[in-house]
């Protein structure tokens, strides 16, 4: 995956402030209408609804927003304030950026329909098994309070403006963060090229699949802009499996994320969601595999 001069100097310096401000409006749209939310039937009808219903709804609101998996954390936070549970706020984490809607129309143009619907499949899957593992073992009180919003009661009722107030204060407790970790991020892409997860095929079929989705993880990039890059390593014959968990992992957890979740969550959630989305992702791509040849 080497990047031109010019492309190296855009992604170090363009995309960290592209990234600032996905936070901001993924924080100003969870601030906004969080109050709204809670107030609304649909909440009330979620709220009340058994939780395998909770999980899928989480996972379905995942799948069409388009954030990445560091963005997602501001929405993360507004559905864990709003009390759906713990199990409910991993699932649509996990499901956010993992499934995009423009990012599966070029995984159908490109991978063909059977491997797209066995990566939504897939996904959604580990999205709603995950929210459910991890909602049982950990609790809110694995939830660091200092990054929620707060002013939960009236912030269905205040203005754009103050709502954008809230939100640049609410980022301005972790930006450093997520430009430092980007960059981070950055700099350990430009130094794994796609020979690298090509190579593991010499692990065999299956053996590289966690392999691949180990790799996946220092590759911070949009699951659309990584669909190319699948495409790629397709042609070379790589197995599909393997190219799905290396698409999977990248898109869906990423250096950025892993140092904001580390002061949001609890030390054994954030390993233990690492863990969790690596096993379910290593297990689509083994169906995909079994599917796929």
């Amino acid at each position: 995956m080497d990047l031109t001069a010019g492309n190296r100097l855009l992604f170090l310096f363009g995309f960290p402030v592209i990234i600032i401000l996905m936070l901001y409006i993924s924080a100003l749209i969870g601030f906004k209408w969080q109050g709204a939310w809670v107030r609304s039937p649909v909440y009330s009808m979620v709220s009340r609804s058994p939780r395998p219903l909770r999980l899928a709804a989480a996972g379905a609101a995942g799948a069409v927003t388009p954030f990445c998996s560091c963005t997602t954390v501001p929405a993360f936070a507004a559905i864990i304030e709003s009390e759906l549970g713990l199990d409910t706020a991993m699932a649509f984490l996990i499901a956010s950026p993992l499934i995009d809607p423009a990012g599966i129309i070029l995984l159908v143009l490109m991978f063909g329909i059977k491997l797209t619907a066995v990566y939504v499949a897939g996904c959604f899957a580990a999205a709603v098994s995950g929210g459910w593992i991890l909602g049982r073992v950990f609790s809110v009180r694995d939830i660091n309070p200092a990054l929620l919003f707060g002013c939960i009661e009236d912030s269905g009722n205040i203005t754009w403006r103050q709502s954008s107030s809230h939100a640049w204060s609410y980022i301005s407790k972790f930006w450093w963060v997520v430009v430092l970790s980007t960059l981070i991020g950055f700099l350990i892409y430009d130094y794994v090229p796609s020979g690298l997860v090509a190579s593991y095929s010499s692990f065999g079929t299956n053996a590289a699949v966690p392999a691949a989705a180990v790799t996946g993880v220092f590759v911070y990039a949009h699951f659309a802009v990584l669909v190319p890059v699948g495409t790629a390593l397709l042609t070379k014959g790589i197995a599909p499996g393997i190219v799905l968990a290396f698409l999977a992992s990248s898109a869906g957890i990423s250096p950025p994320e892993i140092v904001l979740l580390s002061k949001l969550l609890s030390f054994r959630l954030t390993v233990s969601y690492i863990a969790v989305t690596l096993t379910l992702i290593s297990l689509m791509g083994l169906i995909a595999n079994m599917i796929g040849t």
